[in-house]
């Protein structure tokens, strides 16, 4: 029970983080500007502050910038 909880602590965040771009990259290739700034929007507001480097960031901050 107690590693159930660690697992998700440590790695649900970044699994949901995931399923966010891949959902915002996916709408993006169907044209779909509206889901693919929202899904975008949500990684950036979870980590964009605090880890601009990393590339999940990086890919949704073009996903937002390339947004017709």
């Amino acid at each position: 029970d107690r590693k159930r909880g660690m697992f998700l602590s440590e790695f649900f965040p970044g699994v949901l983080v995931l399923g966010w771009l891949n959902r915002a990259l996916a709408a993006q290739a169907r044209h779909d500007a509206g889901a693919a700034r929202k899904y975008a929007k949500k990684v950036l507001d979870h980590w964009g502050q605090k880890n601009p480097r990393l590339r999940m960031v990086q890919l949704a901050a073009n996903v937002m910038n390339n947004s017709f």
